[in-house]
Formats: structure tokens, C-alpha cells, sequence
């Protein structure tokens, strides 16, 4: 926590200061910018848009004075929470307000818009660690270095853009190809998997306590990975899952037949169902050995 709080080393200074900040992830953000700085230089991303209506929940780039800038010590001091990014450029903030706002919406594959929330730290890290072999410069735009904490992890990535930065058209969608789409997709399954942690930790603090963070999120992503291996896709499948996994771990090897059966073996009921029959079953179990033991 405390090596997150001190932020990146060797932060490249000689270049423009920013901060992109998710709005969702802060809360009542640019009431609390002013209170950090009367003075701050920010830009609601949403102004402009067709998303002008929503600026309570707008991404915000926010130029930095400097390393002393207030509003990077209150990021900072709040690193665990993933605030946002931490961007340098050599530009001025208006191409890097440009080129950040068209980014808000981009074109899946299948040339479908969709929205893209790169001031979120987990999209922003999956989407640069692709670079260079698997996208261009194109994501960057006048952008040189962008940190971010890997909440997984728990350590701030660096990316760093190579050569110049890619002339856009901002009048035409930025593109996500084939792997960009698979991790985002792989995003989405690692938050379900923070979630997972999260619960297990609030209802069974005792199970698999042995682990730290890192072993944690590594045992929870594979029993979640399992999980969706059979058939159990959604995340409240995903929490039955769990929960039948960790009564089950308690008890005998072959102690309920009938339980491991809904986990792992096909039936008129859909996955959805089995497994919540199975969690239920788990419960009732629990209950009655617990009212046997002295």
C-alpha cells in the first residue's frame, strides 16, 4: 500500500503533467478538484459529446503544475483506490484533450460503437500492454507515458509510446481489433474474479486465509476460470459456485454425491439452475452439521 502511495519513480517531469480521473471511481469529483485546487486547469471529457448531459460521471484530464500539484497528492494518496491515469506528453492539454475524447467511443470489430472507459486503470493496463505488437501508436496520440496501478498486482505499469505520435482522423471511430476486444473481455472476467475475492473474504475470512493478495487473486481466478469451464457464466453463478466449493472443501471426498453431481454433471436444469440447487444444498448441509456438533 504504502510503495503504491509513493507513485512510479523517474516520473519524466521535463515533459506536461495530467491526470485522467474516472469519475465513478472518485465520486463527486469536480467538486472535490476545486476543493483540492480553486485554481485546478481540468477538462470534463463529456463537453462536447453526446454524453454532455452526464458530467457528474465524466472522465476529467487534469493538467498537474507540477510534482507538488495538489490534486496529484490526493491521487496519490489514494493510489489503492485506482483513481485514474497518469499521463505525460510533450504536447500542450488541448490535442491531449482531443485526442482523449475521441477515444470515448470507438468501433468494436464488427463495426459496432461502444463506449471505452480508458480512465479506468484495469481497461487502460489490458489495452496499453498490447502495444507494440499487437496495436500501433494509434492509442496514444500525442500521449508518450502512461501510469497506472495493476490492481491485481498491486504495482504501477509503465507504457511508453515509441517514435512519433500516429496522425488520426478524429471524424472516423478508432477501431478496437481482435485482441483489444479479448482483453477487455478478460477485464471484465478479472473484476468478477475481485468480486469473488471480495465476497469470499466477507463470508468465509477463514478460507484459504493462508494466501496472500498476489496467491489469492491467483486461486480465485482459476476456481472462477473452472466455474465458467462448466457452464456457469454469470457472476452470481460464479458466487454459487464458490460457496458450494467452500462448504464442500470442509467435508469428506465423497461426502455429497449429489451436490458435486449438480456441479459437474449435465441434466434437464440449465447451469444456472443446478448450481443454485447446489449452493442451496450446501446451506442446508451446513446448517444440519452444525446443529450436530457438540
Amino acid at each position: 500500500m504504502t510503495e503504491l502511495r509513493s507513485g512510479p519513480t523517474d516520473l519524466p517531469w521535463s515533459q506536461n503533467g495530467y491526470l485522467l480521473l474516472n469519475a465513478v471511481r472518485t465520486g463527486n469529483l469536480l467538486p472535490r478538484l476545486y476543493q483540492w485546487n480553486p485554481g485546478i486547469q481540468c477538462h470534463p471529457l463529456f463537453i462536447g459529446t453526446r454524453f454532455k448531459e452526464l458530467l457528474d460521471v465524466s472522465p476529467v484530464l487534469v493538467v498537474l503544475a507540477d510534482c507538488h500539484d495538489p490534486v496529484l497528492q490526493a491521487f496519490l494518496q489514494n493510489a489503492e483506490h485506482i483513481w485514474g491515469l497518469l499521463l505525460f506528453s510533450a504536447d500542450e492539454p488541448q490535442p491531449v484533450v482531443d485526442h482523449l475524447r475521441w477515444l470515448i467511443r470507438v468501433d468494436e470489430p464488427v463495426g459496432k460503437p461502444t463506449l471505452l472507459n480508458l480512465s479506468d486503470p484495469p481497461v487502460a493496463n489490458a489495452l496499453f500492454e498490447l502495444y507494440p505488437q499487437q496495436t500501433d501508436n494509434a492509442l496514444f496520440g500525442p500521449v508518450e507515458h502512461v501510469y497506472a496501478v495493476d490492481p491485481y498486482d498491486q504495482v504501477w505499469r509503465h507504457h511508453q509510446r515509441r517514435g512519433e505520435p500516429a496522425i488520426a482522423d478524429h471524424k472516423m471511430l478508432y477501431r478496437l481489433n481482435a485482441a483489444q476486444i479479448d482483453a477487455l473481455n478478460e477485464v471484465n472476467f478479472r473484476n468478477t474474479v475481485l468480486k469473488l475475492e471480495r465476497h469470499m473474504s466477507r463470508h468465509f475470512p477463514d478460507f484459504q486465509a493462508q494466501l496472500n493478495a498476489h496467491e489469492r487473486f491467483t486461486y480465485f481466478h482459476a476456481m472462477a476460470s473452472t466455474a465458467y469451464e462448466q457452464g456457469f457464466h454469470s457472476e452470481s453463478d460464479i458466487l454459487h459456485y464458490a460457496n458450494v466449493i467452500e462448504f464442500l472443501d470442509s467435508q469428506p471426498a465423497a461426502g455429497h454425491p449429489d451436490i458435486i453431481a449438480l456441479l459437474y454433471t449435465t441434466s434437464p436444469l440449465t447451469p444456472s439452475q443446478r448450481v443454485q440447487k447446489a449452493n442451496l444444498l450446501a446451506l442446508e448441509r451446513d446448517k444440519q452439521l452444525s446443529g450436530a456438533r457438540p
